[in-house]
């Protein structure tokens, strides 16, 4: 929740490409903006700015809220939107200081397979302490995404963990594309102008956050005619393609460190059996040509350790390790597990912790030079 009435929970800072996208939902609707130094960002659409929604988006540039290290969210009513001279009520502001990620060690925490529920999952979260450097939300959050509450899942943990105070990096899981909200999704949630797959840069943290969409074929029944994952994921194939290899062009290591090359995807399609091998086959193909230090993912509701160079599916051997960081028994939710990561200079720690903060596995990653 919140200490501010005007706002339904604590605002989300996502991060996404090379800017945040601060969402966060107010009572009622009305004119939402974020200042940040002085500068005022708008939620708005097309230069318009829009007061007939109680979900708000602003975009923000990473080097600005990075360097600011707070943010304040303003909002206010505007009873009625006259054609000439609206006019807006009492403005109110909430300020929240901002965390950008260290430049030494960093602490990632990675929740998954949550499926609606927040209690135990904030728990397990407390690895680090009040809150980590940098929050993943690893999809399938909500158990469905068939109404509001179950699409404001990510908000309510992040909202519990973050307090809009650290950055957030979601990924959508197949169940979130389940139910009559899946289309709503990008009002709720940190996305690239409505998609869900990007890359992403935070310091010396470098990313791509992939959608593999639904885990069986467009036509198959249980998605009756409203599937089209065949087209989404050949947009994601072409954005790989575009994305310069380790070293190279706009990612040059030596522009801002060496960055810790990450990719993020819910399910786990190198370690799967899936209906389109194909696909995925050319996505690992691209990864490898990134140089992609190690892949974070869901879906398998068990903890596993996948090492580089292991060919469980496809025929394209993966040259980074796969990471499936979540445990969920719904009949025993004590026993829910996440993935804690300790970014360092040479090596990313991968521990799967549980609610009693036990470490139940640990591997090393060594980064790529």
């Amino acid at each position: 929740m919140t200490e501010h009435p005007f706002l339904l929970y604590d605002p989300t800072v996502y991060a996404v490409r090379q800017h945040y996208e601060i969402v966060f939902f107010t009572q009622e609707p009305g004119a939402a903006w974020v200042l940040v130094e002085g500068r005022r960002y708008t939620d708005q659409m097309c230069g318009v700015v829009r007061s007939d929604t109680c979900s708000h988006h602003v975009c923000i540039p990473t080097e600005a809220l990075d360097r600011a290290g707070g943010y304040t969210v303003c909002y206010a009513l505007i009873p009625e939107r006259h054609s000439y001279f609206p006019k807006t009520e009492q403005i109110f502001t909430a300020e929240y200081p901002f965390r950008a990620l260290p430049d030494g060690e960093i602490h990632v925490y990675m929740l998954a397979d949550t499926h609606s529920h927040v209690e135990e999952p904030v728990a397990v979260s407390r690895y680090f302490g009040e809150a980590p450097d940098l929050l993943i939300l690893g999809g399938d959050n909500g158990n469905t995404a068939s109404n509001p509450d179950s699409v404001l899942t990510m908000t309510k943990l992040a909202s519990a963990i973050t307090h809009g105070t650290i950055p957030v990096i979601y990924m959508r899981g197949n169940h979130d594309t389940r139910g009559a909200y899946a289309e709503h999704l990008p009002e709720y949630v940190g996305t690239d102008r409505g998609n869900t797959f990007f890359p992403f840069r935070l310091g010396r943290l470098w990313g791509v956050v992939l959608d593999a969409g639904e885990d069986k074929t467009d036509d198959h029944a249980e998605y009756g005619d409203i599937a089209d994952y065949t087209a989404f994921r050949e947009e994601q194939t072409e954005m790989l393609r575009e994305i310069p290899q380790q070293g190279t062009g706009q990612e040059r290591l030596t522009e801002s460190g060496t960055p810790v090359r990450l990719a993020l995807c819910h399910i786990p399609f190198q370690v799967i059996e899936t209906p389109f091998p194909e696909v995925f086959d050319r996505w690992t193909a691209e990864l490898n040509r990134i140089g992609i230090d190690l892949m974070l993912s869901g879906h398998c509701h068990r903890l596993d350790y996948v090492e580089a160079g292991t060919v469980t599916h496809g025929t394209v051997t993966p040259e980074f390790p796969v990471a499936i960081g979540s445990r969920i028994d719904r009949k025993d939710l004590s026993s829910y597990a996440g993935t804690a990561l300790i970014i360092g200079q040479d090596s990313v720690t991968v521990r799967y912790t549980d609610m009693e903060m036990r470490v139940l596995d640990e591997h090393i990653v060594r980064l790529k030079r």
